[in-house]
């Protein structure tokens, strides 16, 4: 007869590696997710601030299809086109 198999070390002493290499792929996951998003990231400018408050209205009372086309970017709302 075999010898039956008895464990080395306990098999949940790696709970702790496994929450931390967890908290590293949650930290590197929110980097790149950081880096993509300042990559895509646009910054509007405006002459004063009713013509900001403006936009904001436009955009508040439009329905989202209508900014989220790519035929009509966000930046050129208030062109009257």
């Amino acid at each position: 007869m075999y010898p039956t198999y008895t464990p080395v070390h306990d098999p949940t002493a790696v709970i702790g590696r496994r929450i931390g290499a967890y908290a590293i792929d949650v930290f590197i996951g929110a980097v790149l997710l950081t880096i993509v998003l300042l990559a895509f990231a646009t910054r509007e400018t405006y002459g004063s601030l009713l013509q900001a408050q403006d936009v904001c209205a436009e955009i508040n009372d439009a329905p989202a299809q209508h900014y989220l086309s790519a035929s009509r970017p966000i930046a050129t709302c208030c062109s009257g086109s």
